[in-house]
């Protein structure tokens, strides 16, 4: 289980943290308006489970070393 994703310098997020808290029926859906950072937190999901690639279009706002 994700019980947080923590978002400190990927794409436009800083120091961000996303909660998913454990409940009776333990289910989440993310939603907001458009340009929210759906999209990029799903990124960041997957990134963080299956490898951070070499080149990424989410190093526009803080460079990778």
């Amino acid at each position: 289980r994700i019980r947080q994703l923590s978002l400190i310098r990927y794409g436009h997020f800083e120091d961000t943290t996303l909660s998913f808290p454990r409940d009776e029926h333990d289910i989440h859906v993310v939603y907001g308006e458009n340009e929210a950072g759906k999209s990029t937190a799903l990124r960041a999901l997957g990134d963080a489970l299956f490898e951070f690639p070499t080149r990424t279009t989410m190093a526009f706002r803080f460079p990778m070393p």
